[in-house]
């Protein structure tokens, strides 16, 4: 399939910013194309294996990328209020990104590269990595063990959630799914859903608040019973001041999804006193979808340099 894809982010509240809004907005199109005849059967997988195993997933995620093709261009407006803020008056307000993956080999355009790299210019036009190859090497690393051994509470967690926000009564009692009036999308009928979320209801769920909870002790924090609860209270005063809906575009006969629209608000202005400010985030996207099961043959660039992984990886 190909899509197009345009996201704009938002901030405002953050203290001695020379703006009262922060807005970075990137653009994307490309193409994927995906063997799934050769992808796992993910409804076989058990998520308490995997929490209790997380090399799992790494050997399950170096298998599908090879499944995967994408020819990706991506480019960010960065305001140049952002680069005053972090030292870098002279950074680009325009950064491009090109991006193709083929046979388990990320590409990058080292071209793009060269307003934030100089040294880009030197470079071979297109240069990639082996990811499955790199997978596998970080995980022949002794760090990554000491590394999985910290992930584990945080595995646990995940796992939980999981299995607690596929309860189809649990979701119902924070997810609101809406069909509205059909619609037409690039000379497509389509069905129109729209779904939001209620934050409040979803962290006042026991369930919800218990594994936090776990997951603050896990870390080795020994807090006091009141001290939790002021804690949940601000969970609950953050929750209050977020705000997500999607709204999807879903073809009549094909079923495909043509365009999906995100919004996201996050106001944490009840955390006003703590952090010093009101900040409020905003992140808005639509992404469109289309030559579904028709895109060009994904290749790999031509006259590419791939580096070895061996070269990227810390020596013994």
């Amino acid at each position: 399939r190909s899509f197009e894809m345009d996201v704009m982010v938002g901030i405002s509240g953050i203290p001695n910013m020379p703006v009262d809004t922060l807005n970075l907005h990137m653009t994307g199109s490309g193409a994927l194309a995906v063997d799934r005849n050769g992808l796992p059967d993910m409804s076989k997988i058990d998520p308490a294996t995997m929490g209790k195993d997380p090399k799992a997933i790494f050997d399950l995620i170096a298998k599908a990328i090879p499944l995967v093709s994408a020819d990706l261009q991506f480019t960010l407006d960065v305001p140049a209020e952002m680069g005053k803020m972090m030292g870098m008056p002279n950074a680009p307000e325009t950064i491009k990104l090109g991006l193709r993956l083929v046979d388990g080999v990320m590409y990058v355009h080292t071209s793009d590269l060269a307003a934030l790299m100089p040294q880009a210019k030197n470079m071979p036009e297109w240069m990639g990595i082996n990811l499955p190859d790199m997978v596998t090497a970080i995980l022949k690393q002794p760090e990554f063990n000491v590394g999985m051994g910290n992930m584990n509470g945080s595995m646990g967690m995940s796992t939980e959630m999981t299995r607690l926000f596929s309860e189809p009564t649990t979701l119902a009692t924070f997810v609101k799914i809406e069909r509205l009036a059909d619609a037409e999308v690039m000379s497509h009928k389509v069905a129109v859903f729209e779904t939001t979320l209620d934050y409040p209801a979803m962290f006042a769920m026991p369930g919800m608040q218990a594994m936090m909870q776990q997951q603050m002790q896990g870390a080795g924090a020994k807090l006091s019973g009141k001290e939790l609860k002021a804690i949940m209270d601000q969970m609950q005063g953050i929750a209050k001041g977020m705000q997500f809906s999607m709204t999807q575009n879903i073809d009549l006969e094909s079923k495909y999804v043509h365009q999906s629209d995100i919004n996201l608000v996050v106001d944490m202005s009840s955390m006003k006193a703590q952090m010093g400010s009101a900040i409020v985030m905003t992140f808005k996207a639509t992404v469109t979808q289309g030559d579904f099961n028709s895109v060009a043959t994904i290749s790999a660039p031509k006259d590419a340099v791939v580096i070895p992984v061996e070269s990227m990886m810390p020596s013994k």
